[in-house]
């Protein structure tokens, strides 16, 4: 029987050692996080808060059923739990971790084709788009948003790949994937910054300007 590391009002982690089930603790940061309760000697039904606590529900899993995930993401607050039927291969449904307006995503996997999810931080990043009949065809947005534009990616082609950088703006990134030299890309940050080219084929040859830019 002791606390967490942390002390204060976290109450004391009771362990029954003897029996290879129930361990009942709270999280290291106590407070308002519920005790954790897991039956160890049954192989279904765990039952548990996320470590930061707060309004976070608790997660419930049934592992008889090999159908049935329902869980809230970590951080809690307005995130609704994750749902996921395993019995069936379709039909993935949960929000991203931070919640918030980010919408849920949606897989259907009885079809192959046709992922469609936002970005983790949701906001005004539109959902990514994916044809998985196709082996070809990427499209998706940046996880920040904003004016980020659209990366679209031509998997038939072994090269010829064509993104933004993360931090989005203007900043574009292309690579030839079929020749072993050759990228060319701006720098993360874009702006004023001139296109990298850079010949792979020789030891010796790059080019570049910093990733700021300016006059550099």
């Amino acid at each position: 029987m002791y606390t967490a590391p942390a002390g204060g009002s976290t109450r004391p982690q009771q362990e029954n050692v003897h029996s290879s089930s129930r361990r009942i603790y709270t999280a290291p940061a106590g407070e308002c996080t519920q005790l954790q309760q897991q039956d160890l000697q049954s192989s279904s039904s765990r039952k548990y808060t996320a470590p930061a606590g707060g309004s976070t529900e608790p997660q419930q899993e049934d592992l008889h059923s090999s159908s049935r995930r329902i869980c809230t993401a970590s951080g809690g607050g307005s995130t609704q739990p994750q749902q996921e039927d395993l019995h069936s291969p379709s039909r993935m449904i949960s929000t991203a971790p931070g919640g918030g307006s980010t919408q849920p995503q949606q897989e259907d996997r009885h079809s192959p084709s046709r992922r469609s999810c936002t970005a983790p931080v949701g906001g005004c990043t539109q959902p990514q788009q994916e044809d998985l009949h196709s082996s070809s065809r990427r499209i998706c947005t940046a996880p920040a948003g904003g004016s980020i534009q659209l990366q679209q990616e031509d998997l038939y082609s072994s090269s010829r790949r064509i993104d933004t950088a993360p931090g989005g703006r203007s900043t574009q990134l292309q690579q030839d994937l079929y020749s072993s030299s050759r990228r060319i890309y701006t720098a993360p940050a874009g702006g004023s910054a001139q296109l990298q080219q850079e010949d792979l084929h020789s030891s010796s040859r790059r080019i570049y300007a910093a990733p700021a830019g300016g006059s550099t």
